[in-house]
C-alpha cells in the first residue's frame, strides 16, 4: 500500500507505507488508475454506511441481506452474486427498468432471470434517506416504502478516476474540472504520457481498457498505433 506521483516528465516518486521514497525513471509512463464510485447525495448514507463496488467484489464474509442501490450492469451483476450466494437481495432501480443502456427485451429477460433467482426488483423508486435499522440499513424510497438490508451497495455509477493528486499537470497534461483527462487518438496526454482504461474518460469496458492500452504502449513503443473507439 502507498501512493505515487509524478514529479516531473519522465519520474515517479514512489511513497510506501513505513518506507522512503523511491524515485523511478521511464521515458514513457502510462497511467491506467481506473474510476471511482459516484455516491449520491442522499439524507443520512454517510451516517449510516455503506459499500461501494469496490467493496462488494472484496467482502469476505456474506450478509445475511443487501439493498443494491443501481440496476445498471454493475449493480445487476453484484445483485445476481449474492443471490446465488444464498443472501436476501432487493435492486432498487430509478428507471422503469433494470439495464436502461440495454435493449427492452434483454432488461425484461434479466429481470425474469433475477426474480426467478429470489432478487426483489424495486423499478421507477429512488432512495431519498438512509437510517441505521439495528444492525443493518434501512433505504426509504420516494415512493414512501422502506427496504432493509444488513448492508447497503452504492452501485449508482463510476466516473474516471481524479488525476489531479497523481501529478499529472506538472508533467505537462491539461485536465478537465474533476481531473479528467483527455487523451488524443494514440492515447497520449503530453509528451511521453498517456492514459488507458476507465481513467481515460471513455467507455467503461475491460476489452476498452485492454485496447486502449495496448495502443498506448504500442505508441511509447515508438510503433504506429491510433485509437478507433
Amino acid at each position: 500500500r502507498g501512493e505515487a506521483r509524478i514529479v516531473e516528465p519522465g519520474r515517479i516518486e514512489v511513497r510506501r507505507d513505513g518506507e522512503n521514497p523511491r524515485t523511478l525513471e521511464a521515458p514513457h509512463l502510462v497511467v491506467a488508475v481506473g474510476s471511482q464510485p459516484v455516491i449520491p447525495p442522499i439524507e443520512g448514507l454517510e451516517e449510516a454506511g455503506y459499500l461501494t463496488s469496490n467493496d462488494g467484489t472484496s467482502l469476505r464474509d456474506l450478509p445475511s441481506s443487501i439493498v443494491v442501490m443501481g440496476g445498471g450492469p454493475v449493480g445487476v451483476e453484484l445483485a445476481q452474486v449474492y443471490a446465488r450466494f444464498g443472501v436476501r437481495t432487493t435492486i432498487v432501480q430509478g428507471g422503469d427498468r433494470i439495464l436502461p443502456r440495454d435493449h427492452p427485451k434483454s432488461s425484461e429477460v434479466l429481470a425474469e432471470q433475477l426474480r426467478g433467482e429470489g432478487v426483489d426488483i424495486r423499478t421507477g423508486v429512488r432512495g431519498v434517506r438512509v437510517r441505521r435499522d439495528g444492525a443493518g440499513r434501512a433505504l426509504e424510497l420516494s415512493d414512501g416504502s422502506t427496504v432493509e438490508g444488513s448492508e447497503l451497495l452504492v452501485a449508482v455509477g463510476r466516473r474516471p478516476a481524479d488525476l489531479r493528486a497523481l501529478g499529472i499537470e506538472e508533467a505537462g497534461a491539461a485536465l478537465g474540472a474533476r481531473g479528467e483527462a483527455d487523451p488524443d487518438p494514440h492515447m497520449r496526454v503530453a509528451e511521453g504520457l498517456y492514459v488507458a482504461g476507465d481513467c481515460s474518460g471513455g467507455m467503461q469496458f475491460t476489452h476498452v481498457a485492454d485496447y486502449e492500452g495496448r495502443v498506448a504502449v504500442r505508441v511509447a513503443l515508438g510503433k504506429e498505433a491510433k485509437a478507433d473507439l
